[in-house]
Order: structure tokens, then C-alpha cells, then sequence
């Protein structure tokens, strides 16, 4: 069970240490692993360097996120482009501000993330542009049924 205080016990004890401790190392993989997503984590030396490494930076943080309710769970593989603040986000970083903003002007934006808790109206609004004399109303795509796949001819045979 990953929980601060274990996370601080890694923190406050040295690499040697827990290279040299059992319990201590099992602790460092269970951490790893739930907090970092690790599916096949290694058992060697080097890799458990790394990974009291990366609970040292990050431990703290990826809890708060782990804990944290979030209505918008963006894919772990995609990094997403905000052109309003032009910022990039991962799983990580985003918020479900922002992502709400994202998908609002966006709706296929849907499909970056695993899943959407609360799903707000997600048709975009009507924009009004006004330039000079004339008024433009930009107004969204409406969906339209797909159309059916064309026959496919074959070609005549000459005898």
C-alpha cells in the first residue's frame, strides 16, 4: 500500500541501505509500481537506483494525483497540445479545467482520453465574427450518417 509515510521512509533512508534491506527493496518495487504504472519492474541493482530515484522526485507528486478525484483521465501514451495557452500537457500535468476547455472546442479531443467521468455539453458554440460590413456566423459541423461504401466494378472481359 503506497501511503506518504512509506514514501518518506524511502526518502529518508540512503540507496546503500536499501540495496542491503529486503523489506526495504520490496517496499521501493511496490511503490514503483503502483505509483508509475510499472507492469514488469526489475530486480537489479541499477533498476532499483532508479526507480528510489524517481520516487525521491516524483513520489509526493504522482499520490497527490493518484488520490486526486479527476472527471478527465488523459492516456498515459498522449501528450496534448493546448493552442489557447499553447502548452503541452501529459496525464500528469493536465486538469479538468483545461480539458474541459479542450474538449468544449474540440470534441474529438474524447478520444485521447481513457475515460470522461463527466461529460459536459460538448457542442461547440456558434462564433460571430464581425469585420468591417459584413457578419460571418461560423456555425459546428452537424453529424452527418456515413456513407455507404461504393460497389467495386470489376472489369469486362473481351472475348
Amino acid at each position: 500500500m503506497v501511503t506518504v509515510e512509506n514514501i518518506n521512509k524511502i526518502n529518508s533512508e540512503s540507496i546503500q541501505e536499501i540495496l542491503k534491506s529486503p523489506d526495504l527493496t520490496r517496499l521501493v518495487l511496490e511503490i514503483y509500481v503502483d505509483l508509475f504504472n510499472c507492469k514488469r519492474p526489475q530486480f537489479c541493482a541499477k533498476s532499483i537506483t532508479e526507480y528510489w530515484n524517481e520516487i525521491k522526485i516524483n513520489g509526493l507528486k504522482n499520490l497527490k494525483l493518484k488520490t486526486m478525484s479527476r472527471n478527465y483521465i488523459l492516456k498515459r501514451d498522449r501528450l496534448v497540445w493546448d493552442s489557447t495557452t499553447g502548452k503541452h500537457y501529459t496525464y500528469l500535468t493536465i486538469t479538468d479545467e483545461i480539458a474541459e476547455r479542450m474538449v468544449k472546442l474540440n470534441p474529438r479531443m474524447t478520444n485521447h482520453f481513457e475515460n470522461i467521468i463527466h461529460t459536459p455539453d460538448l457542442q461547440p458554440e456558434k462564433k460571430e465574427i464581425k469585420a468591417g460590413l459584413i457578419q460571418v456566423v461560423i456555425e459546428p459541423k452537424k453529424e452527418t450518417t456515413p456513407k455507404k461504401p461504393r460497389k467495386k466494378r470489376t472489369p469486362k472481359v473481351k472475348k
